[in-house]
């Protein structure tokens, strides 16, 4: 039996003064669309483990920009420690 929970909004569309934008989860299906259309699943291999790690690396990316390379409150923005943060970005190559 599948329970779902009434209160998760799934809306696609979020309204940021008064322009429609598209969900996180509509980018990400769009952007691996075009990625299968392009390339072709036949040559695609790991494609969970190259959404997951380009998704985050920009993610840390845009909230480091946002908060002007403060890595107190990237971490706290994005809920995760400051070392989960900087290990992560010595993975990507930011240190």
């Amino acid at each position: 039996m599948t329970i779902i929970n009434q209160s998760l909004d799934l809306s696609f569309y979020h309204e940021v003064e008064h322009t429609v934008y598209p969900s996180l989860r509509e980018c990400v299906q769009q952007l691996v669309q075009r990625h299968l259309a392009t390339i072709g699943a036949k040559h695609t291999t790991n494609l969970y483990e190259l959404v997951w790690l380009e998704m985050e690396q920009a993610l840390i990316e845009r909230v480091l920009d946002y908060t002007d390379g403060n890595e107190s409150r990237t971490a706290k923005i994005l809920g995760i420690s400051r070392g989960t943060l900087r290990q992560r970005r010595k993975l990507f190559g930011h240190y």
